[in-house]
C-alpha cells in the first residue's frame, strides 16, 4: 500500500477488486493497516462485506461508462429538485420531460453496468439487474454524499428507495405564516394534478422496490435450496456407485465359489 491513503481512497481501491478476490484483498489490506498502527480503520475494513454483483457493476460505471453515469446523476439531481418543488407546493412546467430523461438515463446506465459485468465474466441475472436498477435509481435521487460514493466507485451495498421514493435527507423549508410566497422564475402556480402524479409515481416506485427486494430474498433462498439438494444428490449418487461396486464384487465371489464347487 503506497503511503497512507484515506478511507475513501482505500474503499475505491478495494471495491475495484474482482468479487472472487475481494475477501483475500480485504484481509491483506486490513493486515497492512494494522501494521501501520491504523487499528480502527483496519477493523472497519475487516468488517466490510463482499459486494454483490449488482454493487460491483455499479462501482465499475465510473471507469467503464463515465458518460452514462454522469448523465444519470445529472438527470437525477434535476428530477430530485422538481420533486422537492412539488412537495413544497411548486411545480415545474417540464416535470414529465425530467421524469422521462431520468428514466432513459437510468436504463442506459443499467445496460452499461450489465455489459461491463458480462465482459468481466460476471453476467447479471434478472434479479441482479433489478437490484442494479433499484440501486442506481435510489442513488441518483439520493443525497450528494451517496452520489459521490458512486462517482468514485466506492458504493458498498445495494440500495432501495425509502420514504418519498429516494428523497431521504431533504430539508423542506416552510416560510413563516403570512410571509409572501416566493415565485422563482420559470415556475408557475402549484398544479395539484402534477403533485398528485409525483406522489403516485413515488408510491409505485416504493412498491416496485419492495417487490424487487422480496424477489431477491426468494431467489437467494431457492439458490441455497438448489445447492443443498445438489450436494445431497451427489452424495446419494456416490453412495449408490459404492453399493453397486460392492454388489458386483459379491456377485463375482459367488460365481467363483460356484465354479470352484462344480470343478471339485
Amino acid at each position: 500500500m503506497d503511503g497512507e491513503d484515506g478511507p475513501d481512497e482505500l474503499l475505491t481501491r478495494l471495491y475495484a477488486e474482482e468479487p472472487a478476490t475481494f475477501i483475500a484483498r480485504r484481509t491483506v489490506l486490513a493486515r497492512e493497516l494494522r501494521q501501520q498502527g491504523r487499528k480502527e480503520l483496519a477493523q472497519a475494513v475487516g468488517a466490510l462485506r463482499r459486494p454483490t454483483l449488482s454493487v460491483w457493476a455499479a462501482d465499475r460505471l465510473h471507469e467503464a461508462s463515465p458518460t452514462e453515469l454522469r448523465a444519470l446523476l445529472d438527470a437525477g439531481r434535476q428530477l430530485r429538485e422538481a420533486q422537492l418543488g412539488a412537495l413544497e407546493g411548486r411545480a415545474t412546467e417540464d416535470f414529465r420531460s425530467l421524469t422521462a430523461a431520468h428514466s432513459g438515463a437510468l436504463q442506459r446506465a443499467v445496460e452499461a453496468g450489465a455489459t461491463t459485468a458480462a465482459e468481466h465474466g460476471h453476467p447479471l441475472s434478472g434479479v441482479e439487474q433489478q437490484r442494479l436498477q433499484t440501486t442506481l435509481r435510489s442513488v441518483s435521487l439520493g443525497p450528494s454524499e451517496v452520489q459521490a460514493a458512486l462517482e468514485a466507485g466506492r458504493l458498498t451495498s445495494d440500495r432501495g428507495p425509502e420514504g418519498f421514493g429516494g428523497l431521504e435527507g431533504l430539508e423542506i423549508s416552510i416560510p413563516p405564516a403570512g410571509a409572501p410566497a416566493a415565485r422563482p422564475r420559470g415556475l408557475r402556480r402549484p398544479d395539484p394534478v402534477l403533485a398528485r402524479r409525483a406522489r403516485e409515481a413515488r408510491e409505485r416506485a416504493d412498491r416496485q422496490a419492495a417487490v424487487a427486494r422480496q424477489a431477491s430474498r426468494e431467489a437467494e433462498a431457492l439458490r441455497d435450496r438448489a445447492t443443498r439438494l445438489a450436494r445431497e444428490a451427489e452424495s446419494a449418487a456416490a453412495g449408490a456407485a459404492a453399493e453397486a461396486e460392492r454388489a458386483e464384487a459379491l456377485e463375482r465371489e459367488a460365481r467363483e465359489a460356484e465354479e470352484a464347487a462344480e470343478g471339485g
